[in-house]
């Protein structure tokens, strides 16, 4: 995949912290609640899994994500994905916008899921960039978030990604360095530049961010702050919806042999 771009913020927010906030899928609803595209909340729209070694991941469920009795699913899918490539600039690109908006003009046999898939695939070839196999185990992934331990994630969708990464700023603990990647698979015959990052922009750099980068750094943020004040103590984690950021700790502290 090449980099189509590369940007990095400095948080005023510890790294673990800031790795928690993309760790679970139920924060969308309050921290990007255009998103939802006027659906009803499903927490269980996701599933969450643990691996060994700190690593974990949720995705979309089968059969969840299903628009209600009176709203029309190719509509509900073309919103969302135009809120998607708008307020992240990555993962959804406009080459996939253009044809996902297409479907409205090719009304062919097969499922929505099934007519999406050729659409992205086709639009895909006729630009020289060759997709890998369509692989139902792989497609399913489209949309999830992927932690690789300690601090890499991936977010996977249409041959596209978005990748984030966070680090210690210095010795400051309340204090990171977040940096976001929008890759994508190249056509065939495309020059390899090496790539440059971009910043570090503010948080709250309209100029910078798309939308959703925005409503996400103001969070994690406001979190920092939230555990420092007189009325917080502890935390209790979801076993079901945060199991992924137990997993993380325990494997942290496996490392520093506490």
């Amino acid at each position: 995949m090449r980099v189509q771009w590369w940007k990095c913020v400095v948080l005023k927010a510890n790294w673990k912290l800031a790795q928690e906030a993309f760790m679970e899928g139920f924060h969308v609803m309050q921290t990007h609640p255009q998103l939802s595209v006027g659906l009803p909340d499903d927490p269980d729209a996701q599933v969450y899994e643990v691996h060994a070694n700190g690593h974990s991941h949720f995705q979309n469920r089968p059969g969840r994500s299903q628009a209600p009795a009176g709203v029309d699913p190719l509509e509900v899918a073309i919103e969302s994905s135009r809120l998607l490539h708008d307020g992240l600039e990555a993962m959804t690109l406009e080459r996939d916008m253009r044809a996902i908006e297409g479907l409205r003009n090719h009304k062919a046999a097969g499922s929505l899921g099934q007519n999406l898939v050729q659409a992205i695939y086709d639009a895909a070839a006729a630009e020289g960039v060759s997709l890998p196999v369509p692989d139902p185990s792989a497609m399913a992934r489209w949309g999830g978030v992927f932690f690789i331990f300690p601090n890499y994630f991936v977010l996977p969708q249409y041959g596209n990604a978005l990748i984030y990464r966070s680090r210690p700023n210095g010795m400051d603990p309340e204090s990171c360095l977040f940096e976001l990647w929008s890759v994508s698979i190249p056509s065939s015959g495309e020059a390899c530049e090496r790539p440059t990052r971009l910043g570090p922009f503010g948080p709250y750099d309209s100029t910078a961010w798309p939308t959703i980068p925005l409503q996400d750094f103001s969070n994690i943020e406001r979190q920092q702050r939230g555990i420092h004040t007189l009325g917080f103590d502890s935390m209790r984690l979801s076993g079901r919806y945060e199991a992924g950021i137990a997993n993380m700790h325990r494997e942290l502290d496996r490392y520093l042999g506490v």
